[in-house]
């Protein structure tokens, strides 16, 4: 053991102002830091939308349906999707450019969300292909969006772009989403085999 006793003290050897100065440096360095986190995090939430209708991307649904699902458990009602499809819009960014298409897609997302509730998710999967998740829903308020996304071809529609729609519901809660997307995306593709510019929206048996 040491003869010697240590005779430092913070106080009598740094100088008040120096210890001033790395107090104020370390609050410093700890806000830039919280300042980067959370830009990153909200770099990270923006990375989720489309920069173009500002709606969610298709690959992020499953988790905000899980949140969806969770806020509103034990509640009854069915799930549903409607899957959209615009008929004619290759056309029209190979005849009218791709700024008229992206006008066109973003006055499609306008025309939707006015007529869904703050808890459906609407989505676009890619190109012009959209979706929106219902949960805990009715068949009739399923019917009644389809018809109302359907309108789109005649109170907004231009260059004869109308809209495919395949919309399925389910009352199983354990309905996994890619069956219940892949149920809808063929739903809509039965609409486009049929003439196209028009909806289905039906039950799809449950879950086993």
């Amino acid at each position: 053991m040491s003869r010697y006793k240590s005779t430092f003290k913070m106080s009598e050897e740094i100088p008040p102002h120096i210890v001033k100065k790395v107090l104020e440096n370390l609050a410093r360095i700890i806000r830039e830091q919280q300042e980067q986190l959370s830009q990153q995090a909200e770099d990270l939430e923006k990375s989720r939308y489309c920069r173009l209708t500002e709606i969610l991307l298709g690959e992020y649904l499953n988790v905000e349906v899980s949140k969806a699902l969770e806020k509103r458990k034990n509640r009854d009602g069915y799930h549903g999707l409607i899957y959209c499809d615009l008929d004619g819009f290759k056309a029209v960014n190979d005849a009218h450019g791709h700024d008229e298409g992206d006008r066109i897609l973003r006055n499609f997302v306008k025309w939707v969300k006015p007529h869904i509730r703050n808890s459906d998710i609407p989505v676009r999967f890619h190109g012009d292909e959209f979706g929106i998740f219902f949960p805990h829903t009715t068949p009739e308020k399923i019917e009644q969006v389809a018809q109302k996304i359907k309108d789109f071809a005649t109170m907004k529609g231009v260059h004869g772009v109308t809209v495919s729609i395949g919309g399925v519901y389910v009352s199983d809660e354990q309905y996994q989403l890619d069956q219940l997307i892949k149920a809808a995306d063929l739903t809509m593709y039965r609409v486009k085999h049929s003439g196209k510019d028009g909806y289905i929206v039906e039950e799809i048996p449950r879950v086993a």
